[in-house]
């Protein structure tokens, strides 16, 4: 409701930052940053070390957003974070910002004991059109979580269909 007033809806969300418990808080930095109304950078970064998960990955979303290059660093330390939409946060702004350094961070996430990290760095890996990653794609369409082997197969076949004709 209060993004559909534009610009001055996104001033009154910036306000209330420092005044917001912690939903309230990622609900803010999830739908504030854009690039007509940022959230200075540090303030982002003050955010990837709260205590809350869905503060971290909603300032994650919000450096990603706002196209903040500068975070990478930090934003990379969190890659191992114990919370999967952190994680999975960390990979795909990596995935925007950065997308050839991404491509063997995501293969490696393959791996991750998250099906939540799994779908998404399918996801990502479907994004990036990365034919190169079909092989390692194979084994999860026998994943225990029928979302990742759903993620799979959906990536799969759009990455064939990117493939020359022999």
């Amino acid at each position: 409701m209060i993004l559909n007033k534009g610009v001055v809806g996104r001033l009154f969300l910036k306000k209330q930052i420092s005044k917001s418990n912690s939903a309230k808080l990622a609900a803010t930095l999830f739908h504030l940053p854009s690039k007509e109304i940022p959230i200075p950078l540090n303030t982002l970064l003050q955010y990837l070390k709260n205590e809350s998960p869905q503060v971290i990955t909603s300032a994650i979303e919000g450096l990603n957003r706002q196209e903040e290059t500068k975070a990478k660093n930090e934003v990379l330390k969190l890659r191992s974070h114990e919370s999967p939409y952190v994680r999975s946060n960390v990979f795909r702004f990596m995935s925007k910002l950065y997308p050839e350094e991404a491509r063997s961070l995501l293969m490696e996430a393959l791996q991750d004991r998250s099906e939540v990290v799994r779908q998404s760095v399918i996801d990502e890996i479907d994004e990036l059109e990365m034919i190169e990653a079909i092989p390692f794609l194979r084994p999860l369409l026998n994943d225990s979580s029928p979302y990742v082997r759903e993620a799979a197969k959906t990536a799969i076949k759009n990455l064939e269909q990117l493939l020359p004709i022999e």
